[in-house]
């Protein structure tokens, strides 16, 4: 945008540029798993089962009260390491209604889940973060 400040030249490159991330088959296939973990996410969220789990941990006093429910978090976001973006959705997803029923604020949330699940992913290397930096160590 800085060196052509035409807004239609800007799209069109943008356009360029998305597509050639997809012409990577590597890109492509980290694209395509985010999108499938992120879909299957929001199945269990629209479908009741993050509600379901949510009033299940309450009932069974584990998250009861807002500080249980903030510990949760933070254990979940240390617990799932499966990817960092995908590890802060997945947390995210199940600790928002925990949040939501015991008033504490979004920030707080986020802050729990950016602390705790994108710092754990790049300290466990069994991960695809992981993989990158311990090739880029022995290169």
């Amino acid at each position: 945008m800085i060196g052509n400040p035409s807004s239609s030249a800007a799209a069109i490159n943008t356009v360029e540029r998305i597509v050639g991330v997809f012409g990577s088959p590597d890109n492509a296939r980290i694209l395509v798993f985010s999108f499938v973990i992120g879909a299957f996410l929001a199945y269990l969220r629209v479908s009741g089962g993050i509600a379901a789990m949510v009033e299940s941990l309450v009932r069974k006093g584990v998250a009861s009260t807002p500080r249980q429910a903030s510990l949760l978090t933070s254990a979940v976001g240390g617990i799932v390491f499966v990817e960092s973006n995908l590890s802060v959705l997945a947390s995210g997803i199940m600790a928002r209604g925990l949040f939501d029923r015991h008033g504490l604020s979004r920030a707080k949330l986020a802050y729990i889940i950016d602390s705790t699940s994108a710092p754990v992913c790049i300290l466990i290397l069994l991960n695809a973060w992981g993989a990158f930096v311990l090739d880029g160590c022995w290169r």
